[in-house]
């Protein structure tokens, strides 16, 4: 089939969907409002009467979404995937999506929600709980890649199975997740709580300003235009392409960021230079970009847009530092230009006895020098950890704050980049400090586009503490999901730290929705042969943690505390 039938059969789906949308759906909404249709604040109806695009947002523990296919299943070794129409790569565009959902790929049904698995890998038993009481709920977002696709700074050329996200079949729909995803907490906040949200870096994809200023407009609820370069617009009329510009939904609540590989590196891997920024701003993609008229892929010249320029790390924190919202500088301030550096730490903005203390695992402070030609991998430089991480540490420890780590590699990605002059701390060094520090009781990370658990006891090194660290999947690779947290202190000595992915819930036939039915198609990165949904108990899950010997009466006693009956906020 042609290109141009393609981008048809696009807008007739998208057509089609949307038209079911205005069906009546009121049997799936049974377990989920209390039956009144008349007021806004139960999420069924706007104020103009009509219906709202999408049910009132759940999490997994409601609902799951389970793949119908397997890729697997139909291409199992490399032959099948050179010769078979429907196991060749759907990120090229060259042959019409439809030889894959013939084969059933690309599809999910809706299934029950998974329960949330009680995790007492601590060595701490539950216990039987006093009286029950709400400290601190947030949202973590992770690895959201908003992508430039028609970016000359761009790899696509090397897209393989080795190399699985040098292109992606949904790369132009990154907006249009991110937009639903922050509609969907919108949804939830209206009966739920959430106190703030965090994104634990990566959320750009090419560390380009046109990408991060996308994702802070649709958090602060812009007109966004994903377009970049010439106005391009593949299936003529509005709001039916990934180019079209839409009006974003802005976030009810304070956001703050994290840097990952991708906000500091070009594609997550090499240094920004003067080089490298002169690529990107230019119209010569050396190693493969996407046309914007077909998206399919081209190393011949493209039209140029400044705004693609890859930004430094300095001027990466000024653009996030200066972006409006709350709270001012969303973590950031002038001491992070002045120092140049990404770290920094925040108490719970409701008055919870927590202290956030957020890390920077990709900037090299003495420069990208080491035996690496790529910089993937984690660290944690001598001054971050010495000057700041672990003052913080123990000013938390002082002021009675428990503690909750983020960032955006994991522990055990942190290395020394060759180096054996101490710049940067091992993984044992790391972990020798923090569970040294009682009040430490959850690592919240990223970049593995996985759902996982790490335990980290006092086996692992000295000290008396204990906690988890929780990994998160990405919102660009199946199963596009984010994070709910709740922290609840039972009453007894222990904390109940309750975790539930979620699902992006956008109009039925969306868009979003449509880049969900491509990474189920997405043959180079592998989410089933990697396992990137994880199992039931790395998602939706109830971790007990013990509180610090005498820091109950710290830990019940705050203002805006809420006793509560349920079991789980959800």
């Amino acid at each position: 089939m042609r290109i141009e039938m393609k981008f048809i059969l696009l807008a007739v789906m998208i057509a089609m969907f949307s038209l079911a949308c205005g069906g009546d759906d009121s049997d799936s909404n049974d377990n989920l409002s209390d039956g009144d249709q008349d007021t806004v604040e139960d999420g069924d109806v706007s104020e103009d009467g009509d219906a709202e695009p999408f049910e009132p947002a759940v999490t997994t523990v409601s609902k799951t979404l389970v793949p119908e296919v397997e890729f697997l299943e139909f291409c199992k070794d490399s032959a099948d995937r050179r010769k078979l129409e429907y196991c060749k790569n759907p990120a090229t565009y060259e042959q019409d999506f439809d030889v894959y959902f013939k084969k059933g790929m690309g599809e999910w049904s809706v299934e029950d929600g998974e329960p949330l698995t009680l995790r007492e890998d601590l060595g701490v038993a539950k216990g039987e709980p006093g009286t029950r009481q709400a400290i601190l709920s947030w949202a973590q977002f992770t690895d959201v890649h908003i992508t430039d696709e028609e970016s000359p700074s761009r790899t696509a050329s090397f897209d393989s199975t080795s190399i699985p996200s040098a292109l992606r079949p949904q790369d132009m729909y990154t907006q249009r997740v991110f937009a639903d995803a922050i509609k969907t907490i919108n949804r939830f906040i209206k009966t739920g709580t959430l106190d703030f949200t965090l994104v634990t870096g990566d959320a750009t994809d090419t560390a380009q300003y046109n990408e991060m200023k996308a994702l802070l407009d649709i958090m602060n609820g812009e007109l966004i235009d994903p377009d970049s370069g010439a106005d391009d617009d593949p299936v003529a009329g509005e709001n039916n392409d990934g180019q079209d510009p839409f009006q974003a939904e802005a976030l009810e609540m304070p956001f703050y960021l994290a840097l990952g590989n991708h906000d500091e590196l070009i594609m997550g891997n090499w240094k920004i230079n003067e080089k490298a920024k002169a690529v990107g701003v230019g119209s010569l993609p050396g190693s493969g970009t996407r046309r914007g008229d077909d998206f399919l892929v081209t190393k011949e010249e493209v039209p140029a847009d400044e705004n693609r320029e890859s930004l430094y790390h300095d001027e990466m924190i000024d653009l996030i530092m200066n972006t409006p919202g709350l709270p001012e500088g969303h973590g950031y301030t002038q001491n992070n230009i002045d120092e140049n550096n990404g770290y920094y730490a925040f108490d719970a903005p409701n008055g919870a006895p927590v202290r956030f203390i957020v890390l920077d695992t990709t900037f090299r402070p003495l420069g990208f020098e080491g035996s690496d030609t790529t910089y993937v991998s984690g660290v944690i430089d001598r001054v971050q950890f010495e000057h700041f991480l672990q003052p913080e540490l123990e000013d938390a420890f002082n002021d009675h704050k428990l503690v909750v780590l983020a960032s955006h590699e994991q522990s055990d990605h942190l290395q020394n980049d060759g180096f054996d002059d101490g710049r940067f701390i091992s993984e044992e060094e790391f972990l020798e400090t923090t569970l040294s520090y009682p009040n430490i009781v959850l690592h919240c990370v990223g970049h593995g586009h996985t759902h996982r658990v790490r335990i980290h006891t006092p086996e692992d090194a000295d000290g008396d503490g204990g906690y988890f660290e929780i990994e998160t999947t990405s919102l660009i690779d199946f199963p596009q999901q984010f994070r709910f947290f709740e922290m609840v202190d039972n009453g007894n000595g222990t904390l109940s730290i309750n975790s539930a992915v979620v699902d992006h819930q956008g109009e039925e036939g969306g868009m979003s929705e449509l880049s969900r039915k491509l990474t189920l198609i997405d043959s180079q990165t592998g989410w089933d042969e990697q396992g990137m949904q994880g199992s039931p108990e790395t998602r939706n899950i109830e971790m007990i943690v013990p509180i610090p010997e005498g820091w109950q009466g710290y830990v019940s006693d705050f203002e805006g505390r809420e006793t509560i009956d349920a079991e789980v906020n959800w």
